[in-house]
C-alpha cells in the first residue's frame, strides 16, 4: 500500500508539473486569463495542500518510504537542476510585476496568475523529485532538517544569533 501512495503522489506531482507548465506556456502565449470558477479552483487548492501536507511530514523517519525510481547520480543532478529552474521561474515571475510597476506598467490579473502557477509549479516538481527520489538521496542533513520544518529552523537561527550577540 506504501508503495501505491508513493506512486500516485509521484505521478501527481508529475502531471501537476506537466500541466502547470502547459498554463504557464498557454498564458504567455495567448495574454489572456481564463475564467475559472471559484469552486474548482478551491478544490483544486485543496487537493494539492493535502498532497503538500503528505510531503512535508516534520518528523517522518528517512527510511519509512522507498523511493520510487533507482537514484542514481545523473537523476540526482537532473533533479537538483530542475528543483533549481523551476525555483529561477518563480524568482523571475516575481520580479516581473515589480519591475513592470517600477518602469510605470500597470498591475494585471495575468501576472498574478502566472505567479501562482509558478508556485504551483515549484511545488510540483519538488512533490515529483521527493516522492521519485526521496530528499535525504538529494539534500544534506541540514537542509533536510530546515525542509522539514522551516518555521522551528527559522526560530532556532533567530535565538542563537540572539544569544551569541548577548552573550558577544
Amino acid at each position: 500500500m506504501k508503495r501505491r501512495i508513493a506512486k500516485f503522489l509521484f505521478v501527481y506531482g508529475c502531471a501537476g508539473s506537466g500541466l502547470c507548465l502547459g498554463f504557464l506556456v498557454w498564458l504567455g502565449w495567448s495574454q489572456r486569463v481564463p475564467a475559472m470558477h471559484l469552486n474548482w479552483f478551491l478544490g483544486g487548492f485543496a487537493v494539492h495542500a493535502c498532497v503538500l501536507c503528505a510531503t512535508f511530514q516534520p518528523y517522518a523517519r528517512s527510511a519509512y518510504w522507498s523511493p520510487v525510481l533507482r537514484p542514481t547520480a545523473r537523476s540526482i543532478r537532473m533533479a537538483r537542476r530542475t528543483l533549481f529552474l523551476a525555483a529561477a521561474l518563480v524568482a523571475v515571475l516575481y520580479l516581473f510585476p515589480v519591475v513592470d510597476r517600477a518602469l510605470g506598467g500597470e498591475p494585471t490579473v495575468a501576472r498574478l496568475v502566472s505567479l501562482l502557477a509558478g508556485l504551483f509549479l515549484l511545488s510540483s516538481v519538488y512533490v515529483a523529485v521527493h516522492w521519485g527520489l526521496r530528499p535525504e538521496n538529494l539534500f544534506s542533513p541540514i537542509a533536510l532538517r530546515y525542509l522539514s520544518n522551516p518555521l522551528l529552523e527559522i526560530g532556532r537561527l533567530g535565538y542563537l544569533s540572539l544569544r551569541k550577540w548577548w552573550k558577544g
